[in-house]
């Protein structure tokens, strides 16, 4: 094993790697002074050109929702504060700070996809629970898996291994610590701390796989604010259902502590218009209509086999416990089993619709040229097979509630069966 100390050594050494644009380094430097002045704030960033107007392209974007157009950076600094835009400084340079990281490996696109995500949901939980400066949450997500593309930039093999490695079952943070004696979480808060970032959001960095311990304590804090934003967006079907509903639970209780009441699955069926937003005005590549909606495709595909397996041992399992004297603590254990998977596949659903949409507004636009009309057609059928899995799961919400449904005579079972294998049936004749 590495000694952490050489390995953040040679990253240090990675002139590319560790230094920050100059006008961003000035920024973060006259922030760290309490004396700097809003004018002074805005002569630094007026000096870079390109910066100023990414700025004020991303501050007057629809993702940001401000009733009056912001002309100006001194403007900025006035209506937004210092510190919100310093975090949109930092927000509209990251991408450009690491898309020229080539790799073996990872999938780019959806590696800042996922980190959009993150930063979308991390911006949501910090505005629901009012934390001062909600930008700071967004710059957290965008930065937080930073760490990975540095390692596999500095230690190419070695990181391949780990990839390797963790996506046949091994967890990834655990691999980094047994290979490097640190993982992807401790190199971007050690870059962070290297330029002079703020310490709230080094310290989020670091801890954004660590559950929090201090959800009762004064205020919101960024560290809670990013595991939360990671853990919704990481729930998964494909996870173990007892980890998906550990998982949940986890996310409520600290969502609790922020005074923050709302489901998990409206928040982040949420995010997704803000995704694609964030992605156009930050110029991030996180693919074309048509690579958005063949990801749409495959997943719809994952979301019918989930479904038919899960129908089937609910219906087994049902079967079994009628005589059994334990039944409606079982009965009850799988209405929560239906519940859960049912969040996650209307997540799933929504998602892919915005993806269809998505390729709609580009078919409208011109943006994407459909000859044959193949792709219109394509977002009709995919556009339909959620509306089939929709149904199918208001046909299965019905069993949630087992002691007032009398779903215990066979015949109503049967019956339950027919309705969902006829939906599923034209769910893959569209497909």
């Amino acid at each position: 094993m590495m000694n952490r100390d050489y390995v953040f050594d040679r990253i240090g050494a990675e002139g590319k790697v560790s230094t920050l644009p100059h006008t961003l380094s000035e920024i973060l430097m006259a922030l760290r002074k309490s004396t700097t002045s809003a004018d002074e704030l805005a002569n630094i960033i007026k000096r870079d050109v390109s910066l100023t107007a990414k700025i004020l392209r991303a501050a007057n974007s629809p993702f940001y929702r401000r009733a009056k157009e912001i002309s100006t950076v001194s403007s900025a600094v006035i209506l937004l504060g210092s510190r919100a835009v310093q975090a949109l400084a930092l927000s509209v340079s990251i991408y450009d700070l690491f898309k020229e990281k080539d790799s073996k490996q990872l999938g780019l696109k959806e590696f800042w996809k996922h980190s959009l995500e993150i930063a979308i949901l991390g911006r949501m939980l910090a505005e629901k629970s009012n934390y001062p400066v909600p930008e700071e949450a967004f710059v957290c997500g965008l930065l937080h898996d930073a760490g990975i593309l540095i390692l596999e930039k500095v230690f190419p093999e070695l990181y391949c291994r780990i990839i390797d490695e963790s996506r046949k079952g091994a967890c990834l943070h655990i691999c980094e610590k047994e290979t490097f004696d640190c993982t992807h979480a401790e190199v971007i808060s050690f870059l962070a701390e290297k330029w002079n970032f703020p310490e709230a959001i080094s310290m989020a960095l670091v801890n954004h796989h660590t559950l929090p311990s201090n959800t009762n304590g004064a205020g919101v804090q960024l560290d809670s604010i990013l595991y939360v934003a990671e853990a919704i967006s990481n729930l998964s079907f494909e996870l173990p259902l007892e980890t998906v509903i550990a998982n949940r639970r986890d996310c409520a209780k600290i969502m609790g502590s922020f005074g923050i009441e709302e489901d998990i699955t409206e928040l982040s069926a949420q995010r997704l218009d803000d995704v694609i937003e964030a992605a156009r005005f930050l110029d991030i590549d996180i693919g074309s209509p048509f690579e958005l909606v063949s990801a749409a495709n495959e997943q719809l595909y994952k979301l019918y086999v989930a479904l038919d397996n899960l129908f089937h041992e609910q219906i087994v399992l049902q079967q079994r416990l009628i005589s059994d004297e334990k039944r409606k603590t079982a009965l009850k254990s799988l209405g929560i089993v239906l519940a859960t998977l049912s969040h996650y596949i209307n997540n799933s659903t929504a998602s892919i619709l915005g993806r269809a949409q998505l390729l709609g507004m580009a078919l409208s636009s011109g943006e994407v040229i459909d000859e044959y009309g193949t792709a219109k057609d394509a977002v009709d059928i995919i556009q339909k097979s959620v509306d089939n899995i929709t149904a199918v799961l208001e046909e299965l919400s019905d069993l949630k509630d087992f002691d007032t449904i009398p779903y215990f005579e066979n015949s109503r079972i049967i019956d339950i069966e027919r309705k969902v294998r006829h939906r599923l049936q034209e769910l893959e004749w569209q497909k």
